[in-house]
């Protein structure tokens, strides 16, 4: 007969020996749904984009501030995206002490280029965070308070990250879900008139033409943040 010790140590050198293949499978039913096997990434299908932005434009030199909302529709492939644009802000003149602040809005429709410059996985391996640059046009609609209202065209360029998560719904359609924090930068042809200069004359029926000097353009900063959502 085999003594306690000897039986005790064949059974130990014969899990080592098998190793995972000794081991029982995890039943899919009791996997977690939203974990995904597979190691790569692929972030490609259509998207929408919602979210807030903030920052400040110049008219004819002259900064306010804006606030309010953008959407995108986006088609990825890839490392690239292009998206469609849409914003909408509300406009404030800094105003001096005493004065009434001068106030508008502005509609922009565009169209970029977005590229993955770096991914990094070090959020868990269904969780990326992307680096990226952007560059792209759009066209600026902007109405005041005094009734006066222009059009005009920009150039864009930007970065700033996503933290991208996949998901692993059987049946559903979505396939994505991020965090974007991003800042764009605008350069477009100076308006025609500044706002403080619309301020002064918007009990008029009209404003003659402003005689101050234009710079060679006007500048745009806006900070973006929102979700998302990947098909």
């Amino acid at each position: 007969m085999f003594s306690k010790p000897s039986v005790t140590a064949a059974a130990l050198l014969l899990i080592f020996t098998l190793g995972p293949e000794a081991r029982a499978e995890t039943p899919q039913s009791l996997r977690d749904p939203l974990t995904v096997e597979e190691p790569t990434h692929i972030t490609v299908g259509p998207a929408v984009t919602v979210g807030s932005t903030a920052g400040f434009a110049q008219f004819r030199g002259e900064e306010v501030s804006a606030l309010g909302a953008h959407a995108a529709l986006t088609l990825r492939f890839g490392i690239l995206s292009v998206e469609a644009q849409f914003e909408n802000v509300f406009l404030r003149d800094q105003a001096r002490p005493g004065e009434t602040p001068f106030t508008g809005t502005m509609q922009r429709v565009g169209l970029s280029a977005r590229l993955d410059l770096l991914r990094l996985r070090r959020f868990g391996k269904n969780t990326l965070l992307i680096l990226y640059g952007e560059g792209g046009a759009g066209r600026q609609r902007a109405n005041w308070v005094s009734g006066h209202r222009f059009t005009r065209s920009d150039i864009t360029a930007g970065f700033g990250w996503v933290l991208d998560h996949r998901l692993n719904r059987p049946g559903r359609a979505l396939s994505r879900i991020g965090w974007f924090f991003g800042w764009r930068f605008a350069v477009a042809p100076p308006s025609d008139m500044g706002p403080r200069y619309l301020a002064s004359c918007q009990l008029r029926s009209s404003c003659p033409m402003s005689t101050s000097t234009a710079p060679d353009y006007d500048l745009g900063m806006f900070l973006n943040s929102g979700l998302i959502l990947t098909w």
